[in-house]
């Protein structure tokens, strides 16, 4: 009822990580749609970020969740724009109404955290309530 913001804030406060954002894909870009930075909590929008350089085209490609603890010791990252600033990331995908990709609702931290599957669960059980706000055209 207090918007979305509010919904990041509160989703950041159930983890460890720095920020919670709402990212969403266009071609060839993540957009920032949406950030909590707990260092920060007036800030609302993050930066753009080209899709190969982001962990969210992960979450793109497999059309499922994405879990890195510590990018600088996962293998499919050796060569990632982001492996040594991002190092932890935690996402699951929003989808469109009708069914195609929408982006990401994720957790992330300049430092590896190690996070409970209660982390994950937590993101999942909200995700579908993140996509009728978006499909609503959602209040920030």
């Amino acid at each position: 009822d207090q918007g979305l913001f509010s919904g990041l804030r509160y989703l950041n406060s159930t983890t460890e990580l720095r920020f919670t954002g709402l990212y969403r894909f266009e071609p060839d870009w993540v957009m920032s749609v949406l950030l909590f930075d707990r260092g920060n909590p007036h800030l609302q929008v993050g930066k753009n970020v080209p899709l190969k350089e982001s962990y969210c085209m992960f979450t793109a490609q497999d059309g499922t969740s994405c879990t890195i603890e510590d990018s600088r010791s996962d293998l499919r990252l050796v060569s990632h724009a982001a492996r040594d600033s991002v190092l932890s990331y935690y996402a699951v995908h929003l989808l469109n109404r009708d069914g195609s990709s929408w982006g990401t609702l994720c957790h992330f931290d300049f430092v590896p955290r190690r996070v409970s599957p209660e982390v994950m669960q937590v993101l999942e059980a909200v995700r579908p309530a993140v996509q009728k706000a978006i499909w609503a055209g959602f209040n920030p």
